[in-house]
Formats: C-alpha cells, structure tokens, sequence
C-alpha cells in the first residue's frame, strides 16, 4: 500500500519535535538554559549551590551574616509536626493530654491550619483528634493549640487576646478571630491547655505560660522543637 511521496514524508519529518539541548552551568547559579531532564537513561540532576548567587547580593559587610542566614534556614513540614507532637507525649508530665483536641491557633487562613493537617499522622497514636476551637469545646478534653513557630509569643497572645475578649496588648495590627461566647470562655479556661509548636526559641516558651496564667489559664504549658541560631556578630 502507498503511504505518499517523499515530499509528504519531509514534510511530517519537519514537524518532529527537535531534541532539547543540554543545560549549559552559569556563573554561579547553576544552569540557566533548559535541560533534558531524567529517566530513560538521561543524565542524573546536578545540585545547585544558591549561597554565592543569594550572598553576593549584600556588601561584603554583611556576607557573613547573610552567608550564616542561609545556612540555617530550616524548612518546617509534616516530618518536623510529628516530630514535635511525638516529643511532646514523650514527656511523662504531658500524660494529660493523652486524647486531647489538636486546635489550629487562629484562624482556618492561618498557616496553623497546615500545620493541625501535619499532625494527622501522630494524632491517632495519643487518641488525639483534629478538631476547630468550636468543636473542640464542646466537649470535656484538653486542647492543644498547635502552629509551626513561636518567637517572643506576641502573635499567639494577640489570639488569645482576641478569643478571650480582651484588649489587644501587642498591637501587631493584624486580622484576628472574634471573641468567644462567655460560656465558651469559661469552658476553655477550665481544662488542661497546651501549646505545641513546631519549632520556637526559649523566650516564648517562658513569656507564653506566664501570659496565659494572666488572663485565667490554669497551668498552661508551652512546648516545641528549640531552633538555635548563632549569626555573627
């Protein structure tokens, strides 16, 4: 059977894809054109130093600093949530909590609510369930409000300003959740409290308790995951 002329056969050759070309390396940051990508035999990726390219941005004043910034960023995700929550129920003075309601803190916008999603794979080993602030104080468990970092605490006291009613005393100026109903609140401030971030420095961890004994909190505690961060001088 005739398929058609050679003019018809170029034709559908001049169509055919060409093949991409290989990655040339630039500079400093890696390669700056296409690549062929992998599988199939093609060749394996190449890691890619970003920190002269991102250094190299600030005067040679600050390369130290900017250098030992870059170093120590920490991606926060699922792993690191488990991790916290897991060493959290190793503490045996935590037993309490076993079968508490894990709280976003804040609102359902918030980064928290991602991190509450990241606790899903711990959660059911301590009998813990995901729950909203509303349902959560429906019923008689603790509550463990859960976010991924704590730093002087401002942003979680500024919540509990809000949930409680009260004054904001931060004045961080931004969007937060209404007041809870005064039966709602008094509930809340009844039961066993925690909160659980996945990672935070010291400072939060003395001045979060001790705001929240302030305004009624029975016993609260504050736990994470300590990030230490040494930049120059």
């Amino acid at each position: 059977m005739c398929l058609g002329g050679r003019g018809a056969l170029r034709r559908q050759l001049a169509h055919r894809p060409q093949r991409v070309r290989r990655a040339r390396p630039g500079p400093a940051c890696g390669p700056t054109t296409t690549g062929e990508g992998t599988g199939h035999g093609r060749d394996p990726p190449r890691e890619t130093n970003l920190r002269p390219g991102l250094v190299r941005q600030f005067g040679p004043q600050y390369a130290g600093a900017a250098l030992s910034a870059v170093e120590q960023v920490r991606l926060l995700g699922r792993a690191e949530t488990d991790a916290a929550l897991r060493a959290f129920f190793a503490d045996p003075g935590h037993g309490r909590f076993h079968g508490a309601s894990i709280v976003p803190m804040g609102d359902p916008k918030d980064g928290s609510a991602v991190v509450a999603y990241h606790a899903v794979d711990a959660a059911p080993d301590f009998k813990c369930t995901i729950r909203t602030i509303s349902d959560a104080l429906t019923r008689s468990e603790p509550v463990i409000f859960i976010d991924d970092f704590i730093g002087l605490g401002a942003s979680t006291i500024s919540i509990l300003d809000a949930m409680l009613g009260l004054a904001d005393t931060q004045q961080l100026h931004e969007e937060r959740p209404g007041p809870l109903d005064p039966t709602v609140i008094e509930r809340l401030l009844g039961r066993p409290v925690a909160f659980l971030f996945t990672a935070g420095l010291d400072q939060g961890r003395v001045e979060l308790p001790a705001q929240a004994l302030e305004r009624g909190f029975v016993d609260p505690v504050c736990s994470f995951t300590r990030c230490r961060l040494n930049f120059p001088a």
